[in-house]
């Protein structure tokens, strides 16, 4: 059956992070098509269509969009609450939506990128270094970032294996736990900045919800065009 008639969105995930948009999505009237691996996925209840697929699996995850274009008129591709940005990425290019290029998503996702971006467009005033090893660690925590600092690894998120230190014996016994969560070489040192907690869980274009969560306002923006 064609279903050209009404305009679709593809959701990857229906995680608990990712149900509250899919029930968004069909209280605008949008018919909801959701890619999800686990058939008891919370989300799930709330979906017009699913496709079970591995999103992990970029190439197979883009074929199963590319087919579902065909049947249905699918105006936008989104995630919330899932490391999948790549995966949104790759299949907006290859439908021709609006979305954020894989270049700036693999960039974001390798943090040391990120800092040399920023800081070349002159609005990173975080003192940072990329090391690779303790001895350079201590060093730069010494000369360039000061304590406390804080390590990060490179390629993770949910702040699994970051660390906020506050000597030389904290970072001795921190640096190989933070490595260990990264797949590229190396770690980030950062200067550690002291505030009120602030997230955004997406970006989105053409309405504003707002929300609150754990006592901090999210913004909240609904792409689709």
């Amino acid at each position: 059956m064609n279903h050209k008639s009404k305009e679709s969105i593809i959701i990857l995930g229906a995680g608990v992070l990712t149900e509250p948009m899919i029930k968004r999505s069909s209280e605008l009237g949008l018919h909801t098509i959701v890619f999800e691996f686990y058939k008891d996925a919370p989300g799930l209840r709330f979906a017009d269509e699913v496709r079970q697929v591995n999103l992990k699996d970029i190439k197979l995850t883009v074929e199963c969009a590319r087919e579902v274009a065909r049947h249905f008129h699918v105006k936008g591709v989104a995630t919330c609450g899932a490391e999948l940005a790549a995966c949104v990425s790759s299949i907006s290019r290859a439908l021709s939506l609006p979305g954020i290029s894989l270049e700036v998503v693999l960039e974001c996702d390798d943090k040391m990128a990120m800092r040399h971006r920023l800081t070349e467009a002159g609005i990173d005033h975080v003192r940072w270094a990329h090391v690779h090893s303790l001895e350079e660690a201590l060093k730069a925590a010494d000369k360039v970032v000061g304590y406390p600092c804080v390590l990060k690894p490179r390629d993770n998120c949910g702040s699994r294996g970051v660390k906020r230190v506050i000597d030389p014996e904290d970072l001795k016994n921190w640096f190989g736990t933070a490595s260990g969560f990264s797949q590229l070489p190396g770690v980030l040192i950062e200067q550690y900045l002291d505030g009120p907690r602030q997230t955004i869980e997406m970006l989105v274009y053409g309405g504003e919800e707002s929300s609150l969560r754990e006592g901090v306002r999210v913004r909240t923006w609904w792409q689709v065009s």
